[in-house]
């Protein structure tokens, strides 16, 4: 949910393409340990040109608003992880490697529990269901969506025997 949250606020702005990274201010070739070949000449060349086109269309500003609208929403100690990063490509790609590694393991676990949760014999079925539910919408949080009939099989076999 988070991800698509962020992707809608940078869609919202129209500038998805600083998320994505096709909208970025390309690495100056020239070094100065380089002694240059042509071809690195007309890569420097080639960057000249591109480089005041780029500033023309304020695409600083623009990377810098898709940077705030990111970390913004983020803790203290995720700032600090992608602060240094200098575009807004960078520190999403940074998060989004980081928590999708970490989404679907903690996803598996989450369906497991939810197929392992038993109502006890006076328990209350209906805070039981609510639990449930709740666990089935975290999953989708996640992406993975739990079908109706998987979801009724599952109800169905969480409760005590007498019913």
């Amino acid at each position: 949910i988070y991800k698509s949250r962020i992707e809608l606020a940078v869609e919202a702005k129209g500038l998805p393409g600083y998320l994505t990274g096709t909208k970025v201010l390309p690495m100056h070739p020239q070094d100065d340990t380089w002694t240059l070949t042509k071809d690195e000449q007309k890569l420097i060349d080639k960057y000249d040109k591109v480089e005041p086109e780029w500033m023309k269309e304020n695409c600083h500003f623009k990377n810098a608003q898709v940077k705030q609208i990111i970390t913004a929403s983020l803790p203290d100690m995720l700032y600090l992880k992608i602060h240094m990063l200098k575009l807004a490509h960078s520190q999403w790609e940074s998060l989004t490697t980081e928590f999708e590694q970490c989404s679907g393991i903690i996803a598996i676990e989450l369906h497991r529990k939810l197929q392992g949760l038993r109502c006890g014999d006076k328990a209350d079925v209906h805070a039981h269901f609510s639990k449930m539910e709740l666990m089935c919408q975290e999953l989708a949080s996640f992406g993975q969506f739990v079908s109706n009939t998987d979801y009724a099989a599952i109800l169905l076999s969480s409760l005590p025997s007498m019913y």
